[in-house]
């Protein structure tokens, strides 16, 4: 592995790390929220509220989208650190 290829996984790494504190102490807890409060939205709504039904729908696929986003960049710091972990030393 170049010096390049390790300061990329480097940076992938701690940016994973970021994310995940982020994700365990703010975000995961806040999007739980919200789709908590879009379900009670839904289930109020009626039948023949198309427009608030879309929206309520919008809303929970944008916040499904950004935490999905927000998943693959923890993994991918975390697939980053496991290849720095296993590079040899002596090529450091």
């Amino acid at each position: 592995m170049n010096n390049e290829q390790r300061d990329m996984l480097e940076n992938e790494s701690a940016i994973g790390r970021k994310a995940s504190s982020a994700y365990e102490n703010f975000i995961g807890p806040f999007m739980d929220k919200k789709r908590s409060d879009l379900f009670n939205v839904f289930q109020d709504l009626s039948i023949s509220n198309i427009e608030l039904l879309s929206e309520t729908k919008r809303q929970l696929t944008v916040l499904n989208t950004l935490d999905d986003e927000i998943r693959t960049i923890i993994e991918t710091g975390k697939l980053a650190s496991q290849q720095l972990s296993q590079e040899p030393l002596s090529k450091h």
